[in-house]
């Protein structure tokens, strides 16, 4: 079937399937020599399946890659190491999290503090001091 049909038969555009076709991931089971056109079979829309569901997933395109030719148990193994890893992940953000109010607070205290600092060594500036002027009365 064409890229036209096989698209609607996924529910992708066209431009999905090329891409994946630059990347390896789902070639064409041909290419006519003359007009470019490219065509699929039927069962490859099974393997369009896979790389639509490892990509939702946040797989890279290297790791569809090196998933597509393994079997199913594989594949869900892939799927749970992804999972662990997310996992990790979301509590390093928990973890960032926590802390978060607490430092912007130090820092605002810590600007108010500087901003005191500055101000005072402004107030006792004498240039009449530094410079040796004398003021005028």
């Amino acid at each position: 079937m064409t890229i036209k049909e096989f698209s609607k038969l996924c529910g992708c555009n066209p431009q999905t399937l090329r891409y994946y076709d630059r990347e390896d991931l789902l070639k064409p089971v041909k290419v006519d020599e003359w007009s470019g056109y490219r065509y699929y079979d039927e069962e490859q829309a099974l393997m369009f399946v896979k790389i639509k569901n490892l990509q939702k997933a946040g797989f890279s395109i290297e790791e569809i890659r090196g998933l597509l030719s393994k079997g199913a148990a594989e594949i869900y193994y892939g799927f749970e190491t992804k999972i662990a890893e997310e996992e990790k992940r979301l509590q390093e953000i928990k973890n960032i999290q926590k802390p978060y109010r607490t430092e912007i607070t130090n820092m605002k205290h810590r600007i108010k503090a500087l901003y005191k600092s500055v101000k005072k060594s402004l107030e006792a500036y004498s240039p009449v001091e530094e410079f040796g002027i004398a003021s005028k009365d």
